[in-house]
């Protein structure tokens, strides 16, 4: 694997999951905000870090990667990458984004394709809006103010009760956290 940098990484990962959901008929802008934000997040659980240089700000549709107007423009520049904008009904468009060049997937190990894959996955038979409303759910997103950021352990929210393990995990951390602060 060539590593990328994570500037690079991000480019990639955005034409990848553009050339991916090329085919699907719901996808769009929206579509795109949040696939990234569940990328980065599930990374973000099971390596503890993202795949993206991004951070995400709550926002009417849900949450959106800040810099991506950014990174998307770069693309355009670069001739990588076009917006297609589609009429939907009077006064409604979907901007649906278009890989222009193939992704270098090898700026991607083997876990990071599995899982941007099983996101893509998971989130096809959702239309723009469905995955939208599903990503108001997160309590992160409820509890926010639109155009406040959403840090990457705001994705741990829960509103479940505490079972006996989370308070001797808890302890045990704060256990550790007291012996350090004393040494």
């Amino acid at each position: 694997m060539t590593m990328a940098s994570t500037a690079t990484k991000t480019e990639q990962l955005i034409l990848y999951i553009c050339s991916k959901m090329f085919n699907d008929p719901s996808f769009g802008a929206v579509k795109l905000n949040k696939v990234l934000y569940y990328v980065d997040h599930i990374s973000y659980l099971r390596n503890g870090k993202a795949l993206s240089t991004f951070s995400y700000v709550k926002q009417v549709n849900g949450p959106i990667p800040a810099e991506l107007m950014g990174v998307q423009n770069a693309l355009i520049k670069a001739q990588k990458l076009e917006i297609q904008i589609k009429e939907l009904i009077v006064g409604t468009h979907k901007k649906k984004p278009i890989a222009l060049v193939r992704p270098e997937v090898e700026s991607f190990s083997a876990q990071e394709i599995q899982l941007i894959d099983e996101v893509i996955e998971m989130t096809w038979d959702y239309s723009g809006k469905g995955i939208s409303d599903f990503s108001h759910e997160a309590l992160a997103w409820k509890v926010a103010k639109i155009g406040e950021s959403l840090p990457m352990f705001t994705y741990l929210l829960t509103e479940a009760d505490l079972c006996e393990a989370d308070y001797i995990r808890a302890e045990k951390f704060i256990k550790r956290h007291k012996e350090k602060k004393a040494a």
